[in-house]
């Protein structure tokens, strides 16, 4: 049952890092194509939030024996998805709150 109840939580916990790190491929991409400064910087912060996340994640796949897995996603995350592309930066950033918030929830 643990073995069982282990596997499930390093999953779990895989799926957190995945997210934190899609985040991070995410907005540093917007932060190299934005032109404006403040915003680049802002969004610089937050990816580095988001590797600073992922780092906590790993850690603690580590301290229960997990290996840390490796990032399956696309080099800029979301940030060229149809979704992001369509509505422009700022409904791209919205849905990127919208998903922080669901990922926070799980």
């Amino acid at each position: 049952m643990k073995s069982q109840t282990n596997r499930k939580l390093l999953e779990a916990l895989s799926q957190n890092w995945q997210a934190e790190m899609r985040g991070f491929h995410t907005y540093n991409a917007f932060s190299e194509r934005d032109s404006d400064p403040i915003r680049k910087r802002i969004l610089r912060n937050l990816a580095d939030a988001e590797a600073r996340h992922a780092a906590a994640w790993a850690k603690r796949i580590g301290e229960l024996g997990g290996r840390v897995p490796q990032y399956e996603g696309k080099a800029g995350g979301d940030a060229d998805t149809l979704a992001s592309r369509v509505g422009g930066p700022g409904v791209a950033l919205r849905r990127l709150e919208i998903d922080e918030s669901r990922d926070i929830a799980k």
